[in-house]
């Protein structure tokens, strides 16, 4: 009767150390290894972000759920940050949504694995973003170095991202090229 009891609280300890395993993993992944809704955000906390990155390039998509070209180049975003490290690059979306549930739904439905924030008020403006798609991109110093509108196709967009983490081809340029220009 004892190993019963045993093998009975066993299965409930194994039961409850497993989600807690996991949600502890998950806390402890580095926030931007992990895609998610991450609250509201202004053009403070952008600056912040980029400040913060310390010696990485910066990417900022402004993008919302309703747009078509946003839509597309999310699984090429998607596959990107599963192509860089961590290390090298800091990758956030900036929704222009005004519906929060919508976005929440769309980061889950779409696994994005970059963490997205939905703009408040002015923040496009601030940057100079008049429309979406738009892809920002500071180099590893914190100078904005590119400002892109409309959709770009995966290539071009991959290109152009690698140039600025100092590795990879200057599409516009049609060669190779580094981000110091050699």
């Amino acid at each position: 009767m004892a190993k019963k009891d045993a093998g009975v609280s066993f299965g409930l300890w194994w039961r409850a150390a497993v989600p807690v395993a996991l949600v502890l993993l998950v806390a402890c992944m580095p926030w931007s290894a992990r895609g998610e809704y991450l609250g509201t955000i202004d053009a403070r906390g952008i600056e912040r972000l980029i400040a913060q990155a310390q010696g990485r390039a910066v990417v900022v998509s402004f993008f919302a759920t309703w747009c078509s070209p946003c839509r597309e180049e999310t699984p090429e975003f998607i596959a990107l940050r599963d192509e860089v490290s961590h290390e090298d690059l800091l990758f956030v979306g900036v929704s222009l949504d005004f519906d929060e549930e919508a976005l929440t739904g769309y980061v889950r439905s779409e696994g994005v694995n970059y963490p997205v924030y939905l703009a408040e008020p002015g923040v496009a403006a601030h940057f100079g973003v008049e429309g979406i798609p738009a892809l920002l991109i500071w180099d590893a110093e914190g100078t904005l170095r590119s400002a892109q509108a409309g959709y770009l196709p995966r290539e071009e967009m991959r290109a152009l991202v690698m140039r600025y983490i100092g590795r990879g081809a200057d599409v516009s340029q049609g060669r190779s090229r580094t981000a110091s220009g050699g």
